[in-house]
């Protein structure tokens, strides 16, 4: 089971959240690949959590946020595994 650190404790903007990784892909162009929505999040402040996520997600282009989580929700369910 997953620590609440990693997934926020309220699924608000905190941890792995949808939101959260929304939040921290706001104003990021696409399409962009894995590397460009790790820099991205990173420059948005995003904690160590989402960084990782992102991290799991393929290595490909994504053309936009409905994408991104997509891919997003996969990464999740396989890093819980």
């Amino acid at each position: 089971m997953p620590k609440q650190s990693e997934f926020g404790s309220q699924g608000g903007t905190t941890g792995q959240s949808p939101a959260n990784i929304t939040q921290h892909l706001k104003g990021c162009n696409f399409p962009c690949n894995r590397g460009e929505l790790i820099k991205h999040a990173k420059q948005n402040g995003a904690d160590q959590a989402v960084i990782n996520l992102l991290q799991n997600m393929p290595d490909r282009q994504y053309v936009g946020m409905a994408d991104v989580l997509k891919n997003y929700e996969q990464a999740r369910e396989e890093m819980a595994a």
